[in-house]
């Protein structure tokens, strides 16, 4: 894997870490790698994410594609403000996206692209591929500095799953697992249990955000330790990650 000079920035979150970022529910992360930029989901929106890439330094003309999660408003509906904008980066949405949002795509110009499966999407960049059935959801892998950064949006097929099968596709072990992992609600042992699954697919670092909840978050950090990153809109991480 060829190490790749860039940065990881959280642009939405529930929780804010600066205090010139509005905060929101919904999830946005920007992806800076030595060849492209790349905007993993948008939020719900469309002028507080531009307002936060503004504050970040983020110029959505330079985005060259956006990658969307799932077809929740809380992580598309800042789609129009990217657009609006007047860039036009390739989209690239899980192919289980309703027929009208393709539609729309093309009636602005935009060029879209459905994946089903995992496939690279810019130099070092990949998607999962869609998973699950009753939400179908991709997630983002980015490969770097000898491990793989994987960002998820909600995870609604399961963190475990999505860890498992980033691992059992491109066969690295997982420097960072950052995003929503749809952990709200469930009850303390549970979510060990769940941590120490990932912990046992080599997980290294991690950082939960959005629909993962404080309580759950509160377990991982506890089983993590320093391992372990606080997440929200203003965080950033260099890559390549070690």
């Amino acid at each position: 894997m060829n190490k790749r000079a860039g940065c990881l920035s959280i642009v939405v979150d529930n929780e804010t870490l600066r205090e010139d970022l509005v905060r929101d529910w919904g999830f946005s992360c920007h992806i800076r790698t030595q060849d492209k930029r790349v905007l993993f989901d948008t939020g719900s929106d469309p002028l507080l994410l531009l307002g936060n890439m503004e504050r970040m330094g983020i110029d959505p003309a330079r985005v060259d594609t956006v990658v969307l999660s799932h077809a929740h408003w809380d992580h598309i509906g800042g789609l129009a403000g990217v657009l609006g904008s007047g860039s036009r980066p390739t989209v690239v949405a899980p192919r289980s996206f309703p027929d009208r949002f393709f539609q729309e795509m093309v009636s602005m110009d935009v060029s879209c692209r459905a994946v089903d499966d995992s496939a690279e999407i810019a130099p070092g960049v990949f998607t999962t591929g869609e998973m699950g059935r009753d939400i179908p959801e991709q997630a983002l892998v980015v490969q770097t500095g000898g491990r793989l950064v994987v960002v998820t949006g909600c995870a609604h097929p399961g963190i475990v799953e999505i860890a498992r099968k980033v691992k059992e596709t491109f066969h690295g072990p997982i420097g960072l697992l950052i995003g929503g992992f749809h952990l709200m609600g469930k009850g303390s042992g549970e979510v060990r249990r769940i941590s120490g699954q990932l912990e046992d697919l080599g997980v290294y670092r991690i950082a939960p955000c959005h629909c993962t909840g404080a309580g759950p978050s509160e377990v991982i950090a506890s089983q993590f330790g320093d391992r372990y990153l606080t997440c929200g809109a203003g965080l950033e991480v260099a890559l390549p990650f070690s």
